[in-house]
């Protein structure tokens, strides 16, 4: 975000005021992050997930928001639609929901025999909910069976962890999240050290040791954003700015962790990986 606003001009202490708030995955901090910010009676809130963004749309009707990296933000409320989505609201989609497909299909490449697929998701999370169903379906159809495990906080990764390697699986695919991108390494390290062939939405998690993630370039979302608040500052309405959907999308692969899983990841994925750590 910074990059893009920087190259159209907007620096940081010279022109540009931003009041940071950090709720580091903890929900409950939300509200009072986003009431604050709407005494402030700031000139535009960006929201970096769809979460944050349900949260400030209840805040104010009237400050705009930009809403980053949302999941199925129409399904979500968010958005009344793609086109024109609000009075005081539009953003950027990941797609992530409708990319869970490939992440199945990946998988499946590297290990042929899979067969069980173990999904980590935050079911409080309006984005996240939407996954589990689509990676369901979507496994069904490469004859693999899903099993759903829930964490609603930082407290119920270890049970959730217990459960899994109660009926261990053949892989895990985990659904980002305010809550699952705080705790990635969390997440990482215990596939790591079971030796579980693990998927995700963003690079973050392979640069860590994760094996394989699919997604849309977050890079290139929250650089996009810029546009938006530009757009915005410079006094466009939020309703004549369409929800864009992105265009860009990352697939990163991590040899190390395949050669820990004694895995060969086929010369095929090697070829279109937009990065491959070693």
């Amino acid at each position: 975000m910074l990059d893009g606003l920087r190259e159209l001009g907007y620096v940081e202490g010279r022109n540009l005021e931003i009041e940071w708030r950090l709720a580091a995955g903890k929900r409950e901090l939300i509200p009072d992050m986003a009431a604050d910010l709407v005494q402030r009676n700031v000139d535009l809130i960006v929201a970096p997930n769809g979460t944050v963004a349900a949260v400030v749309k209840q805040a104010t009707r009237t400050i705009p928001i930009v809403a980053v990296a949302t999941h199925d933000g129409v399904g979500a409320g968010l958005y009344a639609n793609l086109a024109h989505p609000g009075d005081n609201i539009t953003g950027l989609e990941s797609l992530a929901p409708e990319l869970d497909g490939k992440r199945v299909q990946f998988l499946k490449e590297i290990f042929p025999k899979l067969s069980r697929l173990s999904v980590l998701y935050n079911p409080l999370d309006q984005g996240a909910r939407v996954h589990p169903a689509i990676i369901t379906s979507a496994a069904r159809a490469f004859g693999i069976q899903t099993e759903l495990f829930e964490v609603r906080s930082s407290s119920e990764f270890e049970a959730a962890f217990d459960s899994i390697l109660t009926n261990r699986p053949d892989a895990i695919l985990s659904v980002a999240d305010p809550l699952t991108l705080v705790e990635r390494k969390r997440i990482v390290d215990f596939c790591v050290e079971h030796k579980i062939p693990n998927a995700h939405e963003i690079r973050e998690y392979v640069q860590l040791g994760g094996l394989l993630s699919y997604g849309a370039s977050f890079y290139g979302i929250w650089h996009r954003s810029a546009y938006y608040i530009d757009k915005i500052l410079r006094g466009t309405r939020t309703n004549e700015l369409p929800v864009e959907l992105p265009t860009v999308f990352d697939l990163a692969i991590n040899l190390k962790a395949a050669k820990l899983l004694d895995a060969r990841i086929p010369d095929g994925l090697i070829a279109i990986a937009d990065a491959v750590i070693e």
